[in-house]
């Protein structure tokens, strides 16, 4: 039975909720696979089994699904599925609340609902789909982000 990580934009991700930290969420998933520490960006990753969470100052910040495990978990929002689904970026664009930027180097990013969708075009930066679902505190650097890269 595949885990469903339902998306409350700005709030929740699944049983994953913004701010928590990381002995919450490992109380929840258990021990993740793997730790990643980025000095640069100030980011600790922990990597479980269908996602990789990303903490700021201990707080989480981002949720990443890799495409590798997309068999395996349904992404929803407003009762799309973002997995499986090749109509996910049209109908996530007709929402006027999802407010939908360009692509730029094959992503896309929903910036009323806090998600990037990334890999889901035809290009060569990516070499597999991957969805980050991000805190309102992250927007500003998506939209930097994108538009500066």
């Amino acid at each position: 039975m595949k885990e469903i990580f339902k998306i409350i934009p700005f709030k929740s991700v699944g049983k994953l909720f913004f701010g928590m930290n990381t002995i919450e969420i490992e109380n929840i998933y258990g021990n993740p696979v793997d730790v990643v520490e980025d000095a640069i960006l100030g980011e600790k990753r922990l990597i479980f089994k269908f996602f990789i969470a990303v903490f700021i100052r201990n707080k989480l910040v981002e949720v990443y699904f890799k495409e590798s495990n997309f068999n395996e978990i349904d992404v929803m929002i407003d009762e799309i599925n973002i997995i499986g689904n090749n109509k996910r970026i049209e109908q996530l664009s007709q929402n006027k609340k999802a407010k939908p930027s360009v692509f730029v180097k094959g992503n896309i990013n929903f910036y009323g609902y806090g998600i990037n969708l990334g890999g889901f075009k035809k290009t060569t930066y990516y070499t597999e789909k991957e969805i980050i679902v991000f805190s309102k505190g992250r927007l500003k650097f998506f939209q930097d982000y994108y538009l500066t890269s």
